[in-house]
């Protein structure tokens, strides 16, 4: 007769019971399901780098899309408002000028035809005219009103305000101003005021 020797041997129903040498005791042990389960793989968490990288390229592309007209209008000049723009500045070049006496300001602005028109020719003449300019009046403003582009030219339409300056009590006084510039090379120049 063949003995077995003691040990935990499978009782054929999904477990394991303690044989004695002789017989089957009480003592019955249940695999854990989860040891006796092959090991599973953890998710791969590679799609949220698909994530990031989609919202990465997804925020350039609208970056671009508002970007990028904007650095085209600014490279081809951006048309009748740039025009508009530089032609505004004009006229403050030129308002600047006359408040500080700045020749060259004065003459970046202005057209030859306008200084000789308005004996103006020379900075001499300039300044000492800017200099009783601005003795005779306080808080000189210019307001631009309206700019309109006519084929060659740009009008802007001003209301100059100012205090004068030996009669503050009067209050301020205003006037009108119709500026037409014309382009003269790269820059818009003042051709005549009215």
């Amino acid at each position: 007769m063949t003995t077995t020797p003691p040990g935990w041997y499978d009782d054929a129903h999904g477990s394991v019971r303690w044989w004695d040498g002789q017989r089957w005791t009480e003592h019955v042990h249940t695999p854990d399901a989860a040891a006796s389960a092959p090991a599973q793989k953890p998710a791969s968490k590679l799609w949220i780098l698909w994530v990031v990288i989609g919202v990465v390229v997804l925020g350039f592309l609208v970056v671009a899309a508002l970007v990028v007209p904007i650095v085209v209008g600014l490279i081809a000049g951006g048309g009748a408002d740039s025009d508009q723009d530089a032609a505004v500045a004009a006229v403050r070049g030129y308002d600047d000028a006359w408040q500080t006496a700045d020749c060259e300001e004065f003459f970046a602005v202005t057209s030859a035809d306008f200084r000789a028109t308005n004996e103006l020719a020379d900075c001499e003449t300039f300044e000492a005219t800017s200099e009783d300019f601005q003795a005779s009046v306080i808080d000189y403003t210019v307001a631009v009103d309206d700019v309109t582009t006519d084929g060659d030219t740009i009008t802007v339409d001003t209301t100059e305000t100012y205090t004068d300056a030996e009669d503050e009590e009067a209050g301020p006084g205003s006037f009108a101003y119709r500026y037409v510039l014309v382009q003269d090379g790269d820059a818009w120049v003042i051709e005549s005021l009215q």
